[in-house]
């Protein structure tokens, strides 16, 4: 910008009262005898004669000079005499500079020097000192570090922090100010707050790539997507901890592998998840969103997907297969063994989470032509004992429905195979049908059906 120069008098004379034709104006630098070179116009594109030279009226042209330069001017007759100098003249003598004055617009200082901790910054306009009124947008040249300084003009350093969505002002994590952004900036009377930092509770972009180290990450502040690994690359492994992150600040947080699963722990570090229960990130389209709460020093959980709760996968082996049999699985008060009746059904299930809840359920139609007990037993892979297991009391001649719930907390992707025997108490049991035959045109089902709960 450029401003114009007001002359002392509207038109010279002589002491003689004459008209001063050819008066001379020049004009320095204030405080030294170095030229300033003056224009006719705004744009400050065509310069003056310097000196600039009076009229046949008295008159001196329009002069325009740099925006808030202070000049030296000393005033000559025709015959280079001296009339008069005068210095400063132009901006005000009591101003330094644009940034001094109050109110001033916000205006671009410049780009920082330095380093990612200690800034420096050499203003344009300068500033003589530190003020509460001043604002002004400012350029990195360097993504800043923790706890960064910026010190202007070769004034003390300041603390140069940024505000939380609920108006606190704390101290800048890194990678709040990054290299080649502009950022807004205010002189609070105390420290340089910058207003726009990168560390927003939610920032757009892509993935962040992280990866545990001992049950524990460090956000990067640079993102609210995240994509985890396992240390290692291992198969799995357990997040406790986040490290880093502001009040109010939202992470979401994908696996990087569904063959690396992470479980994500309630309560062993500084998580906290819905129903108290882990999670697990057991497919690269499972997603947990956590917000971090200061005042508990604890990311909560907000969301998941699926939710906790929801079922995950199920598998069944429900049969319309009619069979009988007298093999016996005793009523009395010892368990079932897995020698004892007959296998009926199988299901090879493999988990996806291991953190999940498995729910087995055996269903079972039977009949027998004495009044006896029929059971039904739940076994897994080769171990000896039931899971569990369920006696019917069946009247002579007619069909009773036994069902049998099953849950247990699963921790570990390893496949299991559920198994469903059955058996009588003395006589011969069936099973979907009469001693007599089929009912209800072979439409009874028996069986297992497997449910994952996330």
């Amino acid at each position: 910008m450029a401003q114009r120069f007001y002359e002392p008098v509207a038109r010279i004379f002589t002491n003689a009262g004459a008209v001063g034709v050819g008066y001379k104006y020049y004009f320095y630098a204030t405080g030294t005898t170095t030229p300033v070179t003056t224009y006719q116009n705004a744009g400050l594109t065509v310069t003056n004669t310097n000196p600039v030279l009076s009229d046949a009226n008295g008159r001196f042209p329009e002069i325009w000079y740099s925006d808030l330069s202070q000049l030296k001017l000393i005033v000559k007759d025709s015959s280079d005499n001296i009339l008069e100098t005068v210095d400063p003249v132009g901006a005000s003598a009591s101003a330094v500079s644009l940034n001094d004055f109050d109110v001033r617009p916000t205006s671009y200082w410049g780009l920082t020097a330095g380093t990612s901790t200690a800034f420096t910054l050499i203003a344009n306009p300068t500033i003589s000192a530190y003020a509460n009124t001043q604002t002004f947008v400012v350029q990195v040249h360097v993504d800043c570090g923790a706890d960064p300084t910026l010190a202007i003009d070769g004034l003390s350093a300041l603390n140069w922090k940024k505000y939380t969505q609920q108006g606190t002002k704390v101290a800048m994590k890194a990678n709040d100010l990054r290299a080649t952004q502009r950022y807004f900036c205010i002189n609070d009377g105390v420290d340089i707050v910058c207003l726009n930092p990168n560390s927003l509770p939610m920032l757009a972009g892509s993935n962040t790539a992280l990866t545990i180290a001992t049950g524990v990450v460090t956000l990067s502040n640079n993102s609210s997507s995240y994509i985890l690994d396992t240390e290692g690359a291992a198969a799995t492994d357990d997040l406790d901890t986040i490290s880093g992150g502001q009040d109010g600040q939202i992470v979401f947080i994908t696996p990087a592998s569904a063959a690396r699963v992470i479980t994500v722990k309630n309560g062993t570090g500084n998580l906290s998840l819905t129903l108290g229960k882990d999670f697990s990130l057991a497919a690269t389209s499972f997603i947990i969103g956590l917000r971090y709460n200061s005042s508990l020093a604890l990311w909560v959980q907000i969301f998941s997907s699926p939710v906790q709760g929801a079922l995950l996968q199920s598998q069944r082996s429900l049969l319309t297969t009619a069979a009988s049999t007298t093999a016996v699985i005793p009523i009395d008060n010892t368990k079932p063994q897995i020698t004892e009746g007959v296998e009926y059904t199988t299901v090879v299930f493999t988990p996806k989470s291991t953190s999940s809840t498995i729910k087995v359920t055996l269903r079972g139609n039977f009949s027998k032509d004495t009044n006896e007990y029929a059971t039904i037993a739940l076994f897994k892979d080769s171990t000896a004992n039931a899971l569990a297991s369920a006696p019917t009391f069946i009247s002579s001649g007619r069909i009773a429905y036994t069902e049998l719930v099953y849950y247990e907390a699963n921790t570990t992707l390893t496949a299991r195979t559920y198994r469903m025997r059955w058996g009588a108490s003395g006589n011969t049991a069936y099973i979907n049908m009469l001693s007599s035959g089929f009912i209800l045109d072979s439409t009874m089902t028996s069986g297992i059906e497997v449910e994952e709960f996330i």
